[in-house]
């Protein structure tokens, strides 16, 4: 099947998932726009055989994070600026959490380790979804599913 063929067949999901993280049309059609870029751009490494549809939301919530983190970093850069510094000088130091930090940056590159077939389900997990709603996106058993939690689980500690 052509690629055009896949999107297109894969287009509703895309579309509702892209609005489940944006909970904002406009959003989630800007998600779905880098979504379709970003599968063109990396068809090279898409390997036949495997669930187009679940590499394709794998995609969508990657770019999903990016650009959340690329926000988040934009908008506390904007709302300190060096200037306030000097105006807080007098108040209690806040407590820096940057060892919490580089422990969620270990969690994060440990789960970029995992093989797709775990770090799917276990992302869709985290994010909220149930295990039936998991099962229906990736087009496998219930049981399937909460094995792979499972397995992903043991291999992250």
């Amino acid at each position: 099947m052509p690629l055009s063929e896949h999107l297109l067949s894969i287009r509703s999901d895309l579309e509702a998932y892209a609005l489940r993280l944006t909970k904002d049309p406009v959003a989630s059609s800007d998600l779905l726009q880098d979504t379709y870029l970003k599968v063109l751009e990396n068809l090279h490494k898409f390997q036949p055989g495997t669930n187009f549809k679940a590499w394709s939301l794998t995609i969508m919530h990657n770019c999903f994070v990016s650009n959340y983190r690329r926000q988040r970093r934009g908008s506390e850069i904007q709302r300190a600026p060096f200037t306030q510094a000097y105006l807080y000088r007098g108040q209690a130091v806040q407590h820096n959490a940057a060892e919490s930090h580089l422990q969620l940056e270990d969690l994060f590159q440990r789960m970029a380790r995992l093989p797709i077939l775990y770090r799917l389900p276990l992302m869709y997990y985290l994010e909220g979804l149930s295990y039936q709603e998991i099962a229906e996106l990736i087009d496998i058993p219930l049981n399937t599913v909460k094995s792979r939690i499972r397995t992903a689980r043991q291999r992250l500690r």
